[in-house]
């Protein structure tokens, strides 16, 4: 807006009187047909020439493009050798900002994708998984499991804090990758048990206490009972892991009470297969994605929205999990009993 000669008679004006004002009235005597300078131009103008001893505007200095050929490369190969490392890292291992670096993903059409956690499965593990998996298929195809009547059940844990954060366990590539991070158990605040078929999701049972064979009985395994229709409990099968208040004899006989040899359990149910069981692959992390969104405060709460996700679940998404049933035990015997997702 104003001219060097201009900005100059300013500095001039202002170091003789030491003041603004003056500075304005000398500047509008000199310059009549100018605009009239303003106490911030005035002392910006002042400030700006004994800082640089010049009257002129900085220089805007645009900014070198770090991100070269040789520089994408370099990051892209970083991040295959190593596609679990932080951005952070990144930056300081290539020598650019982080900002260049987020950047780059882009440019290279990665995402972060988070890692699930999952139980770790053993060599032992494997053939056990198989041998589940074709006497499942055998069972069907032979007629003598109707997979309509066949129950699932599990217990889960759920505290008011939801999900762990996992924000930090991301693997950066351009698709979806099959991969897990083996993390053990953590600690419950309030356990939920349900069984679920084809058509219904039977519970919630709620318990805040380690569960014994007697708690089992009483609290799960009578009512669930009440719940069944005769075909159920005639042709029914029911899958159960085999947890110590599972497998004891008292939880044992009350079962065969009611279901004779049909039941999946020890013995036939495999260790550490939560994968092939949709309490756990399906209900339980869409419970955990849907009753945590109004942030209940209590647990009384929280378990109004687990009764209240739970009666929600629909026909078609119980069908529709049903027959993802089969399809994994599928990818588990061509995956040779290990983890099977990538088959999926």
């Amino acid at each position: 807006m104003f001219s060097v000669e201009q900005r100059e008679f300013i500095c001039d004006t202002f170091s003789k009187h030491a003041s603004w004002r003056e500075c304005r009235q000398e500047f509008c005597k000199k310059y009549p047909a100018s605009a009239v300078p303003c106490k911030t131009t005035i002392y910006k103008t002042v400030e700006r020439f004994r800082t640089t001893g010049s009257v002129l505007n900085k220089k805007k200095v645009r900014r070198r493009y770090v991100l070269t050929t040789e520089k994408l490369d370099e990051i892209g190969a970083q991040i295959e050798t190593s596609p679990t490392k932080s951005l952070h890292l990144l930056a300081v291992q290539c020598g650019v900002s982080k900002a260049s670096v987020q950047r780059a993903t882009e440019l290279l059409k990665l995402r972060p994708y988070k890692i699930s956690a999952v139980q770790q499965l053993l060599p032992l593990d494997w053939e056990a998984r198989r041998r589940y998996c074709r006497w499942l298929q055998e069972s069907v195809a032979s007629g003598l499991l109707d997979p309509e009547l066949l129950f699932f059940s599990d217990e889960a844990w759920f505290t008011l804090k939801g999900n762990v954060n996992s924000q930090n366990n991301v693997y950066w590539c351009s698709e979806n990758p099959p991969v897990v991070r083996e993390v053990p158990s953590h600690d419950p605040k309030v356990g939920v048990w349900c069984a679920m078929s084809a058509h219904k999701v039977i519970g919630p049972v709620f318990f805040e206490e380690a569960i014994n064979s007697y708690r089992y009985v009483e609290l799960i395994l009578l009512p669930f009972f009440q719940e069944l229709t005769e075909d159920e409990k005639m042709y029914g099968y029911f899958m159960q892991d085999s947890t110590t208040a599972h497998a004891a004899d008292f939880s044992m006989a009350v079962l065969e009470e009611v279901f004779g040899e049909r039941l999946i359990t020890c013995g036939l149910w495999p260790l550490r297969s939560p994968d092939l069981n949709p309490c756990d692959y399906y209900l339980w992390g869409t419970l955990k994605d849907r009753v945590y969104v109004n942030n209940p405060h209590s647990l009384t709460e929280l378990k109004d929205n687990i009764q209240r996700e739970i009666a929600n679940v629909s026909r078609e998404e119980l069908r529709c999990v049903w027959r993802n049933i089969f399809r994994r035990c599928e990818a588990c015997l061509e995956a040779g009993g290990r983890r099977f997702e990538s088959f999926l």
